[in-house]
C-alpha cells in the first residue's frame, strides 16, 4: 500500500492526519491491518504497532493495555517485545502469526478432541486472570481476542479493558461463548442448561480448583 492511500485510510479510522503522518514516517508503516473499536492495527515486518483512535472512548487504550502486559509478561499466552510510544499513543509488539479461535475451530470441525484440547487451554487462561483478580472483559465474544499459532501455541490479545476485580468472570464468560455463542461448538458440547448455570454459580461463588475441575468436565 502507498504512502497516501495508506495515510486516507488511517486517517478514515479517526487518526488525526498529522499523528498518522507522524507514525508512518517514524516506523515506515506500510501495511494497514485490523481495525478496533477504539484503536486501529499496522504492521511492519514482524512488528504490529496498535494506534489509540483520535476519540473520546479510545482515550489512553494503548497505554492501559500496555500497563496490563506488564503486569501478565510472565505468561507465554501474551504479546511478547511489547513497546509504548507516548508522544504517538502507539503500543508496538511483535506480530502473531496463526488463526483466531472461531476460524480454528471451524478448521477443525471433524476433530472434536483438538477443539477440546485449545477450548481447555484457553480455559486454563482464563482460570489464571480469575485466580490473579484480573477481570479482561470481551471472553463472552473473543471473535479476534484467542490466536492459535503453529504447535497450538495460544496467545490472548486486546488488554486494553482488564482491571482488577475481587469477583472476574473470565471462565464464565469464556463458557458462555463456548456453551451458548459458538454455533459449531454449542453443539458439539450441548448441555442442559440448568446444570451449566448450576457449575457457574458454584464456580462464580468460589473460584478454587475444585469447581474450576467441574467446569472443564462440562466439555466431556
Amino acid at each position: 500500500m502507498n504512502h497516501k492511500k495508506l495515510l486516507e485510510k488511517i486517517v478514515l479510522n479517526k487518526i488525526q492526519n498529522e499523528r498518522a503522518e507522524k507514525i508512518i514516517m517514524k516506523y515506515n508503516i506500510k501495511e494497514f491491518l485490523d481495525i478496533g473499536r477504539h484503536s486501529i492495527i499496522l504492521k511492519k515486518n514482524g512488528r504490529c504497532y496498535k494506534v489509540e483512535k483520535d476519540i473520546p472512548a479510545g482515550k489512553n487504550a494503548c497505554l492501559n493495555e500496555y500497563e496490563n502486559l506488564k503486569r501478565l509478561k510472565k505468561y507465554e499466552w501474551v504479546v511478547k517485545n511489547f513497546k509504548y510510544d507516548q508522544e504517538l499513543r502507539v503500543l508496538a509488539y511483535d506480530y502473531v502469526k496463526g488463526v483466531f479461535l472461531p476460524t480454528f475451530i471451524e478448521n477443525n470441525l471433524l476433530n472434536k478432541n483438538k477443539i477440546k484440547r485449545i477450548l481447555i487451554k484457553c480455559f486454563e487462561i482464563c482460570y489464571i486472570l480469575d485466580k490473579s483478580g484480573y477481570n479482561k472483559l470481551e471472553m463472552h465474544k473473543p471473535v479476534k481476542h484467542i490466536i492459535i499459532g503453529k504447535y497450538n501455541k495460544i496467545t490472548f490479545l486486546d488488554f486494553e479493558r482488564m482491571y482488577e476485580s475481587k469477583r472476574p468472570k473470565n471462565v464464565s464468560q469464556f463458557a458462555t461463548y463456548v456453551f451458548f455463542h459458538n454455533k459449531i461448538t454449542k453443539t458439539l458440547f450441548k448441555r442442559d442448561k440448568k446444570n451449566f448455570f448450576k457449575v457457574l454459580k458454584n464456580y462464580k461463588d468460589n473460584i478454587n480448583k475444585e469447581n474450576f475441575s467441574k467446569v472443564l468436565k462440562l466439555l466431556n
